[in-house]
């Protein structure tokens, strides 16, 4: 079980990952948008989805992607915050307050990212949910 959940966890991560990916010769938001095309592309093409399932699955990964974008923000403010006590010489309690505030949005940015890729696989058949399992393997043997 907790095996399924790591993996499930991992694959969500993968499968999200991918939608946000960026290409260096866009803007960012031209580069997000680009990147959750690419994937998608990329999954209609292996996993052969019926252009139902890729109507869905565009809503799915959209939805997903504007419900993890204030936590997203948030995240690069804390993350700049950080760089900023280090920048200013802060103090360790100062650097260890602002960077706990990154645990909850981590959390928070799994279990979302989790959520999509679980209604995500909800829309796909038995024969699909296989050749997924086998792209991630293959993904997992490629990253060593």
């Amino acid at each position: 079980m907790k095996t399924q959940i790591v993996r499930f966890a991992a694959i969500a991560a993968l499968a999200t990952g991918m939608v946000f990916a960026q290409t260096a010769t866009t803007t960012p938001d031209q580069g997000h948008k680009a990147g959750r095309r690419s994937h998608l592309q990329h999954l209609v093409k292996q996993l052969d989805l019926t252009a139902d399932q890729q109507t869905q699955a565009r809503e799915i990964f959209q939805a997903g992607s504007q419900s993890t974008r204030p936590l997203a923000l948030q995240m690069r403010d804390a993350r700049r915050q950080l760089r900023q006590d280090a920048k200013n010489g802060a103090t360790q309690d100062v650097i260890n307050k602002d960077s706990a505030a990154l645990g909850p949005l981590t959390t928070q940015i799994a279990a979302a990212r989790a959520e999509t890729f679980q209604k995500f696989v909800g829309i796909l058949t038995a024969d699909q949910k296989a050749k997924l399992d086998q792209m991630h393997a293959q993904h997992k043997a490629r990253r060593g």
